[in-house]
């Protein structure tokens, strides 16, 4: 009797270390495959005069992001018609929302610049905030950036991609594209040099990429340097892939639709000598760029 009362103490330790082991083991493989967040992106949105578009924007980012870890940075530069006021009331009380009003040293560049060294997360992203950019397009460049990217530019000079007005899954069209435009506040001859522009400037650069002009950018924040970002409100586009392209990070592309903007200005179109001006700055810049690489390679 008492053999088999030990025996049977023996058996039932047995049984329990074994489920012990069996239930540790499935645990640590569930623990194990489960991935944990991998980064927390700041998103930053630099604005001016963006009242009638910020709202509806930082809207669809909140419902876009919401399985993601992330941060808000609308960064105004002291905007006449309200965009810091109605920014101010809308984030109050949500603690990864911040307004930066910025009062001195205004400008796009500046802007997202600041917006970047006050960044937490360790991806930054940043795009224009006239509702003509879609932050639907998030999720996919950070797919890219997991899958090894170091910079994913949403292109408009893709399969899948379109200019303002354009369709991506119609043959391409400029009589479309005027008639879309001729209702909205862009510019047809904006949208001509663009397209134009972007082909000359890839064969200047010699580079694999479409769109030079994007400004629709998810990137690493360890490899960008300091300043961020260095020019115009246009060709510091092309400086800055261009740049991390030639330093050997990883570049990609997603394909990106432009929307045609509602309401406002435009701050790029809005005159035929401020077109012409910017595209002359950008094949300056792109030509630079050549040069100094051509100067760099000759004395190596």
């Amino acid at each position: 009797m008492l053999f088999c009362a030990v025996y049977s103490s023996f058996l039932s330790s047995l049984l329990v270390l074994s489920w012990r082991v069996r239930t540790e083991r499935l645990l640590n493989g569930v623990f194990r495959f489960a991935k944990p967040p991998l980064y927390m992106i700041s998103i930053i949105l630099p604005t001016y005069n963006e009242r009638d578009c910020i709202y509806d924007l930082v809207e669809s980012i909140e419902n876009i992001m919401e399985a993601y870890e992330y941060e808000l940075l609308v960064v105004d530069d002291n905007s006449p018609d309200g965009t810091s006021d109605l920014i101010r009331t809308k984030f109050e009380g949500v603690k990864h929302h911040h307004l930066v009003t910025r009062y001195t040293n205004r400008g796009l560049v500046n802007s997202i610049n600041e917006g970047i060294s006050k960044s937490k997360g360790n991806i930054c992203a940043w795009m224009d905030t006239d509702l003509s950019m879609s932050p639907t397009l998030i999720p996919m460049m950070l797919k890219q950036i997991e899958e090894g990217g170091d910079l994913i530019v949403g292109s408009r000079y893709i399969p899948g991609g379109a200019i303002k007005g354009g369709n991506p899954n119609e043959a391409f069209s400029w009589g479309k594209v005027s008639t879309a435009l001729s209702r909205s506040e862009d510019s047809l001859l904006s949208a001509v040099i663009s397209k134009g522009g972007n082909k000359v400037i890839k064969t200047i650069l010699g580079s694999q990429l479409n769109d030079f002009s994007s400004g629709y950018f998810v990137v690493r924040k360890d490899i960008l340097q300091n300043p961020a970002l260095i020019g115009g409100i246009v060709d510091y586009c092309i400086q800055f892939v261009s740049e991390i392209e030639r330093s050997g990070y990883q570049v990609a592309e997603v394909p990106m639709t432009l929307i045609p903007r509602r309401t406002g200005k435009s701050k790029t179109s809005n005159s035929i000598l401020s077109i012409l001006s910017i595209a002359t700055k950008c094949l300056l810049t792109a030509c630079q760029l050549r040069f100094r690489r051509g100067r760099i390679g000759k004395t190596r």
